[in-house]
């Protein structure tokens, strides 16, 4: 086994250990030949370095298959038994470690093409939900609509059911960015509520860029708040409670989405009151 850089593996070399991204899902197993949809995919994924197995026995033993030898029956003595009741009693089920099944169960799922393909998706979605939000902010660009749609469009799958769906957002592993990826869940969870109560098209469109812009306002809150790990001072939680408020500014300058800015703003209301910014 070696070491290779991404930039000299060759189709045909064949996979030493598994690849996996920093979000830790699999690229490649072991014993995996490499081909040109897989190198560009591990380079999309950032991948730097794999390790490739160099050894050309080892390679053929990966590449042969497991002959299991036929078990041979074995004859048992017959021996006398005493006759036994005619109903039996049923057998004590074995107890089920819920976590385990779980946990099996996410692995499938962030092993499946599926889950590959609506990553693979999401990070291009951020992307361009990234490159609509600062534009906006900072070099004073329209949004486009219809690419923003689209961004959610692309993470659904005809004939693709709720519970997958949420499948699917569930597995994705937590990021730093606390804009971005948030809005993106946001705006797939709001269309899916929207879709169940059967609200209509334009409606739906409506809910979707609300759920993508409801953050906006974080933008010109400094990283240093954003992204602390510990606890926020008064001073900085009173700063971060502007954002609301500083995204309705931004959507209200633009005429034909001035429908959603009542929803921009109150998305950290509370039904007991507590909320802000009005405390409603």
């Amino acid at each position: 086994m070696k070491m290779m850089k991404i930039t000299e593996v060759k189709e045909g070399m064949i996979t030493a250990a598994a690849v996996l991204t920093r979000q830790s899902q699999i690229l490649a197993a072991p014993g995996e030949e490499l081909d040109r949809k897989l190198i560009s995919r591990m380079q999309f994924y950032g991948i730097t370095e794999i390790a490739i197995e160099d050894d050309p026995e080892a390679v053929i033993a990966m590449q042969e298959p497991v002959v299991t030898p036929v078990p041979q029956p074995v004859v048992q003595p017959v021996v006398q038994q005493e006759p036994q009741p005619a109903v039996q009693p049923a057998p004590e089920p074995e107890p089920v470690n819920i976590m385990q099944a779980a946990h099996g169960y996410s692995t499938r799922v962030r092993m499946s093409e599926e889950f590959q393909q609506f990553t693979l998706n999401s990070a291009r979605g951020i992307e361009v939900l990234r490159e609509q939000l600062e534009g906006f902010v900072y070099d004073k660009k329209d949004f486009d609509i219809d690419k923003l749609l689209g961004i959610t469009s692309s993470l659904v799958r005809p004939g693709q059911t709720v519970i997958e769906y949420f499948d699917m957002i569930h597995n994705m592993r937590s990021s730093d960015d606390t804009i971005y990826t948030h809005s993106l869940n946001v705006a797939m969870i709001a269309r899916i509520i929207g879709k169940w109560l059967k609200w209509s098209r334009e409606d739906l469109d409506q809910l979707v860029i609300a759920g993508l812009l409801h953050d906006i306002g974080k933008i010109a809150i400094p990283q240093s708040i954003l992204c602390k790990p510990g606890k926020l001072t008064d001073e900085e939680f009173k700063i971060m409670k502007m954002h609301p408020e500083n995204s309705e500014k931004l959507i209200m300058s633009i005429k034909k989405l001035n429908g959603i800015s009542s929803w921009v703003k109150t998305h950290h209301e509370r039904w007991d009151g507590k909320g802000y910014p009005n405390g409603l």
